[in-house]
């Protein structure tokens, strides 16, 4: 049952980004941010082995994108590269961050 949670959980995150996503890189670097806040969020809710992988592993996983920034990262002009990589990296750990601390309070 947890398989075909996780399984719609990442059909809806998916479709999300599919919906999102223009293959710009501030729209998967929004998508990436928003999938590792609620991720942070859920986690610090300690909701449960069954919410966190339907939620954690379904929705956010296949709502954030690693692909994508990496095949960004790597076309984009070499002097927006560094912006590129920072930004996903300094804001996906900080909305992580963020989430946890805001649900564990």
């Amino acid at each position: 049952m947890i398989v075909l949670g996780i399984a719609l959980g990442a059909a809806v995150g998916a479709a999300i980004r599919s919906r999102l996503s223009t293959f710009a890189w501030r729209a998967t670097l929004g998508l990436n941010v928003a999938g590792s806040l609620l991720l942070g969020f859920i986690t610090g809710l300690d909701p449960g082995d069954a919410w966190l992988r339907v939620v954690g592993t379904g929705f956010c996983g296949a709502l954030t994108t690693f692909a994508t920034f990496a095949f960004e990262a790597y076309t984009a002009r070499p002097r927006h590269r560094a912006v590129i990589i920072g930004c996903n990296v300094i804001g996906c750990v900080g909305a992580a961050w963020l989430g946890y601390v805001l649900a564990s309070a």
